[in-house]
């Protein structure tokens, strides 16, 4: 069973931050392998999942608070080539339904799948390395999608996409980024920018707001109610909720208090 340990007042930023701001964790968790990659999340908080980039290479569904996993599989076309993951629902044709998306860095595929076994409804060529994965959705969870971002460390760029086409609809570039997360509030696709997390203006690719990232190179992204999980790796190989709140802060802030961190 996981241990909880609350830490109490510990500051990692400078004097007068509030409870509450842009980047302050809130809990962590060691992932279920090394490697943390890729992170999609459901409304439910049982179903948020993670691809390691470590033997089994599997897809683990896991608990968002806690990391506890709850179940596990190989994706049956990516397989150990997986790289993004975002998750969609709705009732509105043509997204109904809900569906686990996989990027696959081998093939340059993009795959609509069954959240549960991998089975894959429709895929498409992105012709590059879909290391990052969100769907622009109009509430948490991927409520009711309306396209899909794809991004890519070379060519360094964010493309806009027909959610099953794949067409694109508008591109911007962004070095260093990895996974990537999409926040429908604040209307920022959220990646890394080495050291710092950074939020960009998804018209114009525009740095909007920025943090200290957590410890480790943070590769994973998702959103979820005003809170980013990041996933870190060498050395770390955690999952960290972060505060990201609306209206965003316009200013950088510093790595904020520890909550709460799970072992």
């Amino acid at each position: 069973m996981k241990k909880l340990l609350v830490v109490t007042a510990v500051t990692l930023c400078a004097a007068g931050l509030v409870w509450g701001t842009l980047g302050q964790v809130v809990a962590s968790w060691l992932a279920p392998a090394e490697f943390p990659l890729c992170l999609a999340r459901a409304p439910n908080p049982a179903y948020m999942w993670l691809w390691c980039n470590r033997s089994p290479y599997t897809i683990y569904r896991v608990h968002s608070d806690t990391g506890t996993v709850y179940a596990s599989y190989v994706h049956p076309r990516a397989g150990r080539s997986v790289r993004g993951l975002t998750f969609s629902y709705g009732s509105s044709a043509p997204y109904s339904g809900s569906y686990l998306w996989v990027g696959d860095y081998t093939n340059d595929y993009v795959y609509m799948s069954n959240y549960t076994t991998g089975s894959v409804y429709l895929s498409y060529s992105v012709a590059h390395d879909p290391y990052g994965l969100a769907v622009q959705a109009t509430g948490d969870g991927g409520q009711a999608p309306t396209a899909m971002f794809t991004s890519a460390s070379s060519p360094a760029y964010v493309w806009r996409r027909q959610l099953t086409t794949g067409s694109i609809m508008s591109s911007f570039a962004a070095s260093g980024l990895y996974d990537i997360a999409y926040d429908w509030r604040n209307k920022l696709v959220w990646g890394r920018s080495g050291s710092t997390i950074v939020g960009r203006d998804v018209a114009t690719g525009s740095v909007t707001a920025s943090f200290a990232s957590p410890p480790g190179p943070a590769l994973a992204f998702t959103y979820y109610g005003e809170y980013l999980w990041i996933g870190t790796t060498l050395g770390y190989h955690r999952i960290y909720k972060v505060h990201c709140p609306f209206p965003v802060s316009v200013a950088p802030a510093s790595l904020g208090k520890v909550k709460a961190i799970f072992h």
